[in-house]
């Protein structure tokens, strides 16, 4: 499950450092990037979110450190294509 696979790697405990969804028109993209969001940046306590008591009890992780979240706007530059945010400029190698 993602979320699990989230919790994971966000304690250091495995999971995938990178995940792509790909689903038809519909098919809940919006709201499992949602979810994550939600799991990473929680604004209270992860008890009162709810499923996530269960699905940690079931990963055996007890806690889940909050995250700092980039989000990248995929169609705004090309793969590859470097871009400058004030005096940094931002690369990604293509893999």
């Amino acid at each position: 499950m993602l979320l699990t696979s989230v919790a994971r790697r966000l304690n250091g405990q495995g999971g995938d450092p990178v995940i792509q969804l790909q689903t038809a028109f519909g098919g809940g993209k919006t709201h499992t990037m949602l979810a994550v969001y939600h799991l990473a940046t929680r604004q209270c306590p992860l008890k009162d979110l709810p499923g996530i008591p269960d699905l940690l009890d079931h990963a055996g992780i007890m806690d889940v450190p909050k995250a700092r979240v980039v989000v990248l706007d995929g169609t705004a530059r090309a793969p590859g294509q470097a871009w400058k945010n004030g005096k940094q400029t931002i690369t990604h190698a293509l893999g």
